[in-house]
């Protein structure tokens, strides 16, 4: 009985996983080393530089078509002591 449950929680585990790989196809991954961190964007944005941006704003992407869609990533230390 533990080894069908278990067999059949992996199964359902493993086609969750590959429906959500399936839609990964539309997406670029943009990765910053540096900072550490890495994300994925749509096909059909680009990277914009933003001049006069606001301390901590680390990069800038936006949507060809529609201009309204953006995305940015905003960088913040963390003060000592905080958790």
């Amino acid at each position: 009985m533990r080894k069908s449950l278990i067999a059949l929680l992996l199964a359902v585990v493993t086609l969750c996983l590959l429906g959500c790989s399936s839609g990964l196809s539309g997406l670029k991954s943009y990765a910053n080393a540096a900072k550490g961190y890495e994300f994925l964007y749509p096909n059909g944005w680009i990277q914009v530089d933003v001049r006069d941006a606001s301390a901590g704003v680390d990069a800038v992407f936006h949507d060809l078509v529609e201009r309204s869609e953006n995305l940015s990533v905003i960088v913040s230390e963390v003060p000592a002591g905080k958790p």
